[in-house]
């Protein structure tokens, strides 16, 4: 599998901790996708400095993608 780019770590961190938010709430699991598009939407409103902290989580994957797989090429 590819490593994931630093929306999706966002996103998976985000759906994560409101889905707990809302059990604990006693809402219901929560929706995974109404909780995706959330994420989008506060995503797109984050500023560049804001998003550094998933964009070097997003390096550190890529390059402990790339020493697991030295010869990894994606193809679509």
């Amino acid at each position: 599998p590819r490593p994931r780019n630093s929306f999706i770590i966002f996103r998976t961190d985000f759906v994560a901790k409101h889905k707990k938010e809302a059990e604990a709430a006693g809402d219901g699991d929560g929706d995974v996708r109404s909780l995706s598009k959330q994420a989008s939407e506060v995503w797109n409103k984050m500023s560049e400095a804001e998003k550094v902290p998933w964009q070097e989580r997003a390096e550190e994957e890529k390059r402990d993608h790339a020493r697991k797989y030295p010869n990894y090429r994606y193809r679509p």
